[in-house]
């Protein structure tokens, strides 16, 4: 088992599909770089980080609620 939850994110733009598959720690640094490029502009948050050790159904409800933070995150720059 990898020690972390890769998230997989599906693209479609007219015929072409993507699929990329992208750890928590990526979309923070998305964020951070966002911060940088517009600073004093408001970057919509992320869900905040926890740690994964053992995986319970807590852990699965930690997870599903990350990835419905991320898509908000994405759905909002995406806007821009």
């Amino acid at each position: 088992m990898k020690g972390y939850y890769e998230f997989t994110l599906k693209f479609k733009k007219g015929e072409t599909e993507s699929v990329i598959e992208r750890r928590y720690s990526d979309f923070l640094l998305l964020r951070d770089a966002l911060e940088c490029m517009h600073p004093g502009l408001f970057i919509h948050p992320l869900p905040p980080k926890e740690l994964l050790i053992f995986m319970t159904k807590e852990d699965a409800q930690t997870i599903k609620l990350r990835k419905q933070g991320i898509l908000n995150f994405l759905e909002v720059i995406a806007s821009h």
